[in-house]
């Protein structure tokens, strides 16, 4: 029974009966054709949250928390739209990427804190 390859597609004669791939040449270049394609398709959005990340680390310095304008934030490039998660701390929503965290405060500005 012949079967076709996925990387190579040519045709070829398993040696085992779960045998996909022409040779271990093949299955490699395969995988890691798609490990590529997906880290390509995530690149935008992990930008984002990079870019993100530094501004929060960058204002906190050593601080355990501080307190910045929205327009602060936006001026220095911070995007809102993307983070990595949401938490409750101290009862209160906080927008998390990765282990910083950003929570409106009442007077409409933003208080950066260390999550982790």
């Amino acid at each position: 029974m012949q079967r076709i390859c996925p990387y190579t597609n040519q045709t070829f004669i398993p040696k085992r009966s779960n045998q996909k791939f022409l040779n271990s040449e093949s299955r490699i270049a395969y995988h890691n054709a798609m490990a590529k394609k997906e880290r390509r398709n995530k690149l935008p959005i992990f930008k984002v949250l990079k870019n993100n990340y530094n501004i929060l680390i960058s204002n906190l310095n050593s601080k355990s928390e501080v307190v910045r304008s929205k327009e602060f934030l936006r001026g220095a490039g911070f995007n809102f739209n993307q983070m990595t998660s949401f938490h409750q701390i101290e009862g209160t929503n906080t927008a998390v990427i990765f282990d910083l965290g950003y929570q409106k405060t009442e007077k409409g500005n933003y208080r950066i804190l260390k999550c982790g």
